[in-house]
């Protein structure tokens, strides 16, 4: 009988073992997704602060040619920024006859 509880206890030792190697493996996988998430996170945030001190330095211009061409690269950084960031419901249209963009959010 003693031999039969032994076999049992070195198999749930041996589980125990296998599953703790498991959560340990899920924990560190998990971990270093979230420390992706916050370089992601943190990267997107630099490059909107950057995105926003730009606009802001475009709109000081008093040059009406100067602040439109500001106004198109800050477009342009917008339009990019946006595609890079997956955001749903963006949709930029160039129209061939003229210059000009138009943004419609849904």
């Amino acid at each position: 009988m003693k031999k039969e509880f032994d076999a049992l206890i070195s198999i749930v030792v041996k589980k125990k073992a296998e599953l703790l190697s498991h959560v340990n493996s899920e924990y560190n996988y998990k971990l270093h997704k979230l420390h992706e998430a916050i370089r992601r996170s943190e990267d997107t945030l630099q490059r909107s602060e950057g995105l926003v001190e730009y606009s802001r330095e475009a709109m000081k211009e008093t040059n009406a040619i100067s602040f439109l061409q500001a106004s198109d690269c800050s477009i342009t950084r917008l339009v990019e920024y946006c595609e890079s960031c997956h955001m749903t419901g963006f949709a930029t249209t160039f129209s061939s006859s003229q210059e000009r963009r138009f943004f419609v959010f849904k």
